[in-house]
Order: C-alpha cells, then sequence, then structure tokens
C-alpha cells in the first residue's frame, strides 16, 4: 500500500512555545479540520497528525477544496515528525504503468491534432509543445502557444493542456505554466487523482 499527497508543503512557519508548526501550501485533495494527515508515504499507521486549523489570510474555514491556497495548523499525539514537501492521506494500492511516454505522446498528438487543426494557419506547425512534464502517475502535454484559439472557443483557451496517466486515460485539463509553483501541484493533483481511481 502506497498514500496519496493531499497537501503541498509551501513553507513552514516555526512553531514557537511548544506550539505546532503553521504550514502554508495548497490543498491537492480535499482537505477537513480534524481529518489525519500523514507526513511520509510510509504504510505506518502512528507517523500522522490531525489538521486542527484551516485559515487562509484573514479567515478560519473547516475545509479547503482541491487547489486552494491557505495555511493549517496541525497537532499530533506524539512528537511531531520532519514534514517534507508533501502531507499524505489516504492509503491506496501501489500504482504499476502499463504504457510507454512514447505511446502517450502519440495519444496526446492524436488528440491535439483533432482539437486545434482548425486554428493552425501553417499546417506545419506541431500541435503541442516540446515540454512534457511528468509526476508519478500521468505526464502532463501542452498546447503549442503559437496556435491562436478565438475566443469563442473559450472552453479549449481555459485548458490547454492534457493529462494522460500512465494507464493511458486522458483528460483535458487546466495549464498553469505561468505559475510553476502552481503548475507543479496541479500535476501532482493529476497524479493523485489517477492514482486514487487506478487509472
Amino acid at each position: 500500500m502506497e498514500r496519496i499527497p493531499v497537501f503541498s508543503v509551501h513553507s513552514i512557519s516555526p512553531s514557537t512555545n511548544n506550539e505546532p508548526p503553521i504550514i502554508h501550501g495548497r490543498a491537492l485533495n480535499i482537505v477537513q479540520t480534524g481529518c489525519k494527515l500523514f507526513y511520509s508515504e510510509a504504510v505506518s499507521d502512528s507517523n500522522y497528525c490531525f489538521v486542527d486549523i484551516i485559515k487562509n489570510e484573514t479567515n478560519n474555514f473547516s475545509s479547503l477544496s482541491v487547489m486552494d491556497s491557505g495555511t493549517i495548523t496541525i497537532r499530533a499525539e506524539q512528537q511531531i515528525a520532519p514534514i517534507g514537501q508533501y502531507l499524505f492521506g489516504e492509503s491506496v494500492n501501489k500504482y504499476i504503468p502499463t504504457i510507454t511516454l512514447e505511446e502517450t505522446t502519440r495519444m496526446a498528438m492524436e488528440a491535439a491534432q483533432k482539437d486545434l487543426s482548425r486554428y493552425a494557419k501553417d499546417p506545419h506547425t506541431p500541435y503541442l509543445q516540446n515540454s512534457v512534464l511528468e509526476a508519478e502517475c500521468c505526464w502532463f502535454f501542452f498546447y503549442n502557444p503559437e496556435i491562436e484559439i478565438p475566443e469563442q472557443d473559450w472552453v479549449r483557451r481555459m485548458l490547454g493542456a492534457y493529462a494522460v496517466s500512465k494507464k493511458g486515460e486522458m483528460s483535458h485539463t487546466y495549464n498553469f505554466s505561468d505559475d510553476p509553483i502552481k503548475l507543479q501541484d496541479y500535476l501532482q493533483t493529476m497524479s493523485a487523482y489517477f492514482k486514487r481511481r487506478g487509472k
């Protein structure tokens, strides 16, 4: 069994007077007060904390939705373990890829050609950027920004990327390339989504 990352740790405010640290970051899945989060991917059930307080700059909340930024204050029944890049949630079965990057690239190129060919002024213009991002369970492919999508096709303009799982499931997805931290968080969110579904 493995664990799924549910909170991306961007920074940690040091604890004072034995108070627990305040963790600044972004939810990769729904995070609620009182929920149990684990410090690592280890299957040990003893290495965890509870979410005590969730807030943004001014308000407290009972939960953070997927991709919401905020801070969480945690409490632990024992000494707080070192906090890494992520806090983890539920256990899932090991994810075993069944498709190669080459096969996935071909799928993304075919989808992009179908979606964008009517907007390409030059038939030799590639439909996808050369850059590909990889996470544990998926790859991200991005539209070529040289292809101008008209305003009336607002859905395609809003998305701009494909997430393709390492088992061959494809989904249109958002392109957060202008915000590298948000892009990396979203890549992990989609990877966890595929891992949780086993697809």
